[in-house]
Parts: C-alpha cells; structure tokens; sequence
C-alpha cells in the first residue's frame, strides 16, 4: 500500500493511514507484552540467557522507535511522506527479526 502510494504517486488517503497506524500500535503492543512477559518469567531463567534477553529487548526498544518515526512527515507531500514512511517500516521490520534472531541466537533459527 504504501509503496503503492509511492510509486505509483497517488495521495495519502484514509487506508494508507490506517495501515500505518495498525502498524505502530502492534509493534507497541507486542512490545509491551514481551516487557511483561521478561518482566515475570525472565527471573526463571540464567544469567547467559537473561543477556541475550536484554539484547532483544533493545533492539525491540530501538525498532519501536524507528517504526514511530512516521509521525514526524506528517507535513510532507504524499509521495515524499510515503516514501519515508515505508523505509522507516521496513527499517523496524528488520529490526524485529534481528531482534528475534537474537533472542534464540541463530542457531536456533538455522537448525543447528
């Protein structure tokens, strides 16, 4: 949709906002929910896990943060805007998976 928006140079309309919002609110509260869940269970586990844990959740933290940077072009032109707007998504998207990868370690991912 956004790239859409952007390549095709059509304007920012309600949909497209909505998207972006779904977005940001899911990140946040995913990002809540896994705080709570490190919050309550993370005391079960050792210290070398509990590391890793605090890696994923900065780097959670820090995609967040980029995948809230959207609201700052709310005064740009619809192409620019969207432009923009789909990098900083797709920034925090990466984000989410290095952040994941990092909770297991690629091992994990990778089947070894």
């Amino acid at each position: 949709m956004l790239a859409y928006t952007w390549l095709a140079k059509k304007e920012w309309n309600r949909t497209t906002e909505r998207a972006v919002l779904a977005y940001n609110i899911l990140v946040s509260l995913q990002f809540l929910i896994g705080l709570s869940n490190i919050w309550f269970v993370g005391s079960l586990r050792e210290w070398q896990n509990m590391r890793m844990t605090y890696e994923h959740v900065g780097i959670m933290f820090i995609a967040l943060g980029v995948g809230h940077f959207s609201a700052r072009w709310k005064t740009l032109p619809d192409t620019e805007r969207a432009q923009k707007t789909l990098i900083t998504i797709g920034a925090s998207v990466a984000l989410v998976i290095l952040g994941v990868a990092r909770l297991r370690g690629m091992g994990y991912w990778m089947g070894m």
